[in-house]
């Protein structure tokens, strides 16, 4: 099943046929950028020119620019520091739940708290230069940077306290759970079978290689790759899906009858890649966190079941969000109507593969564990189309025969009796020899 979609659609329309907003691109840390720049000028620019008011009450020029420069010096100092407490925070939830999560840097409040700590630094600067020249000033300068003090004061301490939340398990997975429930809902947004049958595609006329080292895509700009399809009245066809890995020297991409060679540059400028995964596009992410991290709750290390059944309950909920929903979306369609990008998406194989093929040994050996996986293998049959019930059963079915083959080991050594382990008999000769 596919379902084809305009891409030059407005969002929001709510037509069948637009680009899900989750293959939009988003560009954060440029969004960031822009707001860093945006509140630094406007700091500057208000720095200057209020305190040429002359408005009631006025204040000591003098007693104001100690107190501005005070503050922007004070700034400073408070920066660093709260700025050093979150980097110094961030190693624990790495070494606690996966070194692959990420909140912190792809927090867009993170980014604009430091562009008001900056901006209230810049304007207490700015208006204590200002105030210099005069006997007196507007009152509104210095209140106006206490202001601004405050408000960086509770920016610093709602970090801080999403910075605790980072420590805690339950919070941890919620969040995790709740962007991937957003990113699936923006993708999947038809119930499965809703789409036709697709077309053939043409013969290929280019074949796109990565020549680069080895690296993951993060990101497909749909629509601007799509622009490029429609001027060589092709069709481009990604062989990786976003989240993969690409190797060097591997097919990236293949072009289907183009009337025209397309320069590699032209299509490959359209992909972001890297080394850190992202949510945006990438409807499996919060599966890979969430399996991750059950894991290693299970590890004899931490051996912490309670902790991998709630990531498990939150792999349920996510696997329960694609399980009616038509997954083959990306047949992306030009506003005639003609095929022009064909994505690589997951199907519900590779949903099941991720969320619960590497859990399910694990999950074996813990008998909370094991009963919360047979319960989401037994609700998700009873969920799914009758089409994608089979790849569930056949899961289920694996996992009950390594469960039965764990608990038969564990009687069987129960039955034996206390067997002393290499270590205990050490440890009982050097008693016997003591006696």
């Amino acid at each position: 099943m596919t379902s084809d979609r305009p891409w030059h659609e407005s969002e929001g329309d709510g037509d069948r046929g637009m680009v899900p907003a989750a293959l939009r691109l988003r560009r954060r840390t440029r969004m960031g950028l822009v707001q860093l720049l945006a509140a630094t000028v406007a700091a500057v620019v208000l720095g200057g020119l209020l305190p040429n008011l002359r408005r009631d009450p006025q204040v000591s020029a003098e007693a104001a620019q100690l107190f501005l420069f005070a503050l922007a010096g004070s700034l400073i100092t408070f920066i660093a520091l709260v700025f050093s407490l979150l980097f110094r925070m961030i190693p624990y939830p790495a070494t606690l739940f996966t070194p692959r999560l990420t909140r912190c840097r792809d927090d867009p409040g993170l980014w604009r708290a430091f562009a008001v700590f900056v901006g209230a630094f810049a304007f207490c600067a700015t208006a204590g230069f200002q105030v210099g020249d005069d006997t007196h000033t507007t009152a509104l300068v210095p209140s106006l940077a206490m202001g601004l003090v405050l408000v960086s004061l509770g920016l610093a301490c709602n970090l801080q306290v999403q910075a605790l939340g980072l420590l805690q398990m339950n919070t941890t997975l919620e969040g995790l759970r709740s962007r991937g429930q957003d990113v699936l809902t923006r993708l999947y947004t038809q119930p499965a079978g809703a789409a036709r049958p697709p077309d053939p595609l043409r013969g290929p006329t280019q074949t796109v290689r990565w020549r680069d080292a080895g690296t993951l895509l993060l990101h497909v700009n749909v629509v601007e790759l799509a622009a490029v399809a429609v001027g060589a009245e092709a069709v481009v066809h990604l062989h990786v899906g976003v989240g993969e890995e690409i190797l060097r020297g591997s097919v990236l991409m293949t072009v289907h009858g183009a009337t025209h060679p397309i320069a590699d540059r032209a299509l490959l400028g359209h992909l972001q890649v890297g080394i850190d995964r992202r949510f945006d596009q990438d409807p499996l992410q919060a599966l890979r966190l969430l399996d991750n991290i059950a894991i290693r709750a299970l590890s004899q290390a931490v051996n912490d079941p309670t902790s991998a059944v709630t990531a498990t309950a939150a792999i349920e909920d996510l696997l329960r969000i694609a399980a009616d929903k038509d997954l083959d979306i990306g047949r992306v369609t030009d506003p005639s109507g003609a095929l022009r990008v064909v994505l690589k998406m997951p199907t519900w194989d590779d949903f099941l593969s991720v969320g619960v093929d590497d859990l399910a040994p694990y999950a074996a050996g813990s008998p909370m564990a094991a009963a919360r996986l047979a319960s989401l293998f037994d609700k998700l049959a009873g969920v799914v189309p009758p089409e994608r019930r089979a790849a569930v059963e056949l899961r289920q079915q694996r996992f009950a025969i390594r469960r039965g083959q764990g608990s038969t080991a564990a009687d069987r050594a129960d039955s034996a009796g206390d067997v002393p382990t290499a270590a205990g008999s050490d440890v009982e000769a050097l008693v016997t020899s003591s006696d």
